[in-house]
């Protein structure tokens, strides 16, 4: 008959492995991670390791997600252009870098409103007689903290 004892050692043996487990599961889950992700022709460094889920129907669009929060993105025609965000609830910035218009805004409580960024080639607009595609991208209900790291994710874009 068993003890009390020997249940404990076993129940605490069985513990470790799970605890094991967890720890190689983890790991296969970070190391399974790509350093960039692309979207159209844009693509971005996955400092935050971010898990992709791809809804797009008509355009390419989906989730971007962490344990804590997520990304939306939309990368067609259709896309979302921030033309409601406005001051005072929201910083925003247009510039255009290297052709690109890029479009940011930031809202001042992050846990209230979205931060986002709209990106748009400009000669892709050009060299088409159709409508032209952008890509955004926009998260909900951050911290600062999380704030902070999704606009250095959105600064990481490269255009190949």
């Amino acid at each position: 008959m068993a003890t009390f004892t020997d249940n404990k050692e076993q129940i605490h043996r069985e513990f470790s492995q799970l605890e094991n487990l967890y720890v190689k599961l983890k790991d296969d889950y970070d190391f399974n991670l790509p350093e960039k992700l692309r979207f159209g022709k844009y693509e971005f460094i996955n400092t935050n390791k971010y898990r992709l889920v791809e809804l797009g129907i008509d355009s390419y669009a989906g989730i971007l997600y962490t344990t804590s929060y997520q990304i939306e993105f939309d990368y067609g025609v259709w896309s979302y252009e921030f033309n409601n965000e406005l001051p005072p609830e929201y910083e925003v910035s247009e510039e255009i870098v290297e052709g690109h218009l890029i479009k940011t805004v930031k809202a001042i409580n992050p846990h209230e409103g979205l931060t986002g960024m709209n990106i748009l080639y400009y000669q892709d607009c050009l060299n088409t007689t159709s409508d032209c595609n952008s890509l955004t991208m926009y998260a909900r209900d951050l911290t600062f903290t999380q704030q902070q790291e999704v606009l250095e994710f959105f600064n990481s874009w490269t255009y190949n």
